[in-house]
């Protein structure tokens, strides 16, 4: 709190990408308009890191066919083989997956929220995959980083943030009230009447994107760009309604056979 701010170019802006409590609008809306703002930032020089591996499964294909080179798409496939691996050694599948709330937002498969869950990456290159806490800024090129964190949003917020980003955006469909204690996150709400019901939570309304009420949809580009702009503005001191509703919730990851 002490470091006095001062100018920076967008290359040394590190991007979160998280979603929770999704449902059938956070792939068509939030999602793919926070891929347009991470593209974006990307083209700036810029570095967005998603995680929550377990999501992935069911169209892990289409982000590996973004990867940089061969290597990326071997170490995407072998971290998502360590969560198979894991999830069998309980007795469990990750089919198993998406959870109760998902599904009554209208998720119904894996594949239906792998495929919006991969859209807050946008089109970008994915530059490379990261192991929990390690530094993105360690790494040269700008781009997109697959991070090893699990699903859970109160493990893999403070993750992103561990390795490097001063911003997270955090996409939800169902309201999901979270914060954090080192950095801000940005709040947006896949539909409009979640943003009206938790307008004292919600930082952009990517409902418009998809009225439902009657009303003239707005393009996913300007949604996006909303999206982007309210990024420049919190990295440049504005304060997310997290950050005034005093909402720092923060947690390690007590991992255990998940180092790859």
């Amino acid at each position: 709190n002490q470091t006095p701010r001062k100018q920076a170019p967008l290359s040394s802006l590190a991007l979160g990408l998280e979603c929770g409590g999704s449902d059938a609008f956070s792939g068509l809306t939030a999602n793919p308009a926070l891929g347009h703002a991470s593209d974006l930032l990307v083209r700036a020089g810029g570095r967005s890191i998603i995680g929550e591996v377990p999501e992935f499964f069911g169209a892990a294909h289409l982000f590996a066919a973004r990867a940089a080179d061969r290597t990326v798409v071997e170490q995407i496939y072998a971290m998502l083989e360590a969560y198979r691996a894991y999830a069998a050694r309980a007795g469990h599948s990750m089919s198993e997956n998406p959870s109760r709330g998902n599904k009554e937002g209208g998720l119904l498969n894996i594949t239906i929220k792998s495929l919006g869950a991969q859209a807050k990456s946008g089109s970008a290159p994915v530059q490379g995959v990261m192991q929990y806490s390690e530094w993105v800024w360690d790494r040269e090129k700008s781009g997109v980083y697959l991070l090893n964190t699990p699903g859970y949003d109160q493990l893999s917020v403070p993750a992103l943030i561990g390795s490097g980003c001063q911003v997270v955006c955090f996409t939800t469909g169902r309201g999901t009230g979270i914060g954090n204690a080192i950095a801000p996150v940005i709040k947006i709400a896949s539909n409009t009447p979640l943003y009206r019901r938790m307008h004292a939570d919600m930082d952009v309304d990517a409902g418009l994107a998809i009225p439902t009420d009657g009303g003239s949809p707005v393009s996913l580009a300007e949604v996006g760009q909303r999206i982007f702009d309210t990024i420049l503005d919190v990295a440049s001191g504005r304060t997310t309604r997290a950050e005034d509703n005093g909402h720092r919730e923060f947690a390690l990851w007590d991992i255990e056979g998940l180092w790859l």
